[in-house]
């Protein structure tokens, strides 16, 4: 069980490190004048999936982990959720703000 723990969790850090690249480049996106909006719709659809993988991950470690390790590794899982979510949020609604001025339906 040890040996899967350790598995799970080296998995996660790798999804995690790449999910924490696309929030980069998320930020930077934003971040331009003249955001390209269909950039960051594509980066979002890539977000999207490496958020669905995390939570996978993230369930599955927490049915495996330990009890005196469980409330330490959640604190951390929900940071790194909220760090997501915000990204996640700012970029939508920009999205959705540029759509708005420009008069289109940003779906």
């Amino acid at each position: 069980m040890a040996e899967r723990l350790q598995r799970l969790k080296q998995r996660r850090g790798v999804v995690r490190a790449s999910t924490t690249k696309l929030l980069r480049n998320i930020e930077e996106e934003i971040s331009q004048d003249g955001a390209r909006h269909d950039r960051i719709q594509e980066l979002l659809s890539m977000l999207s999936v490496k958020e669905e993988n995390l939570r996978e991950l993230d369930k599955e470690i927490e049915e495996e982990i330990p009890m005196d390790e469980l409330a330490a590794d959640m604190t951390k899982t929900i940071d790194y959720q909220d760090h997501l979510t915000l990204w996640k949020s700012r970029a939508t609604r920009l999205i959705e703000r540029e759509a708005a001025a420009a008069g289109v339906n940003p779906e």
